[in-house]
């Protein structure tokens, strides 16, 4: 992989708040924004030029899959953005690419190479309804934008931006290959050095506002949920991390002492909670975008009840 060198400009001195990323050598810029500080960044002057956008949140069944949605425009993708805010609720956090060097055809060149790409990893759910063609250039444009696309492949990963990342297929075949235990006790164990050997006893899962209503607070349970044998005995406590709008760790739960159930035939169990669900004093909120809980997470109450955010739970 090459050396490369960017700047990185934090609007609020967040550095995983709205932020601009350049790079000398580049023709273009980033511009990164979580959803709840569009306002802050809606207004620079990037958006007057073309370019691409990629929309990306947690939602639906397959919560531990990023959700992507990927889109261009002509000087209008400050315009498209804020339309998608009032009729798209999956996403959480963006980023626009944009460049005056970008003509329409560039743009929807490299909107069909991402979209392309991501649906052929398939390691996201790409929430386009239609797959734009490819449109017409010459060879030499289509060369200069392979350049393009591949940094901002390099920025993709920098974000953390999963849907265009090879090794994440990898480790999903790898998951569907008989080996999710033993990954599972792996990541145990390097959770228990990165939090100082302290013991696991609580589960932390992601959930939609339905989901956490109706079965978590309602139902005074979780279900289902896929936990090794291992770490059944460890856990004592569950907690929900809440999607977007939340986006955040508010409630736990004691499980029974008895209360890990085996729900339906294909590994996965049922948590019965002993008494009320309890609320954090202060929601644990996220800082940075990999913060967003993909899948359920292991902690200890002990953590959880001095964290601020979620970095401070997982480093």
């Amino acid at each position: 992989m090459e050396e490369y060198t960017i700047k990185i400009r934090c609007l609020d001195g967040d550095p995983q708040g709205a932020r601009i990323i350049v790079n000398d050598d580049w023709v273009w810029s980033a511009i990164v924004f979580p959803k709840d500080k569009w306002d802050l960044i809606k207004d620079d002057k990037g958006f007057q030029h073309n370019g691409i956008y990629i929309l990306v949140g947690y939602s639906g069944d397959k919560e531990d899959i990023e959700n992507v949605y990927i889109g261009e425009g002509d000087a209008t993708v400050r315009g498209r953005i804020e339309s998608h805010i009032k009729n798209k609720d999956f996403w959480e956090w963006g980023v626009a690419i944009l460049s005056e060097k970008f003509d329409k055809a560039r743009v929807q060149w490299l909107e069909y190479a991402l979209c392309k790409l991501a649906g052929e990893l398939g390691v996201c759910v790409l929430q386009n309804g239609n797959f734009p063609s490819e449109p017409t250039l010459d060879d030499s444009s289509k060369s200069s934008l392979r350049k393009r696309l591949k940094e901002i492949l390099q920025v993709a990963e920098l974000i953390g931006l999963e849907a265009f990342d090879e090794s994440v297929k990898k480790n999903r075949k790898l998951n569907k290959a008989n080996v999710e235990e033993a990954e599972e006790e792996i990541a145990e164990i390097k959770n228990d050095l990165l939090q100082g050997n302290k013991q696991v006893d609580t589960i932390v899962v992601p959930s939609g506002e339905e989901t956490f209503n109706k079965i978590f607070m309602e139902e005074n349970c979780w279900y289902a949920i896929r936990i090794s044998e291992a770490i059944r005995a460890k856990i004592k406590y569950l907690a929900i991390y809440r999607k977007a709008p939340i986006s955040a760790i508010t409630h736990w739960a004691e499980v029974e002492a008895d209360g890990i159930k085996k729900h339906g035939e294909d590994g996965k169990y049922r948590l019965n909670f002993k008494g009320d669900v309890k609320e954090f004093e202060t929601p644990i909120k996220r800082r940075r975008n990999g913060d967003q809980l993909q899948g359920p997470r292991k902690t200890n109450l002990e953590t959880l009840l001095k964290a601020k955010v979620i970095s401070d739970v997982w480093p």
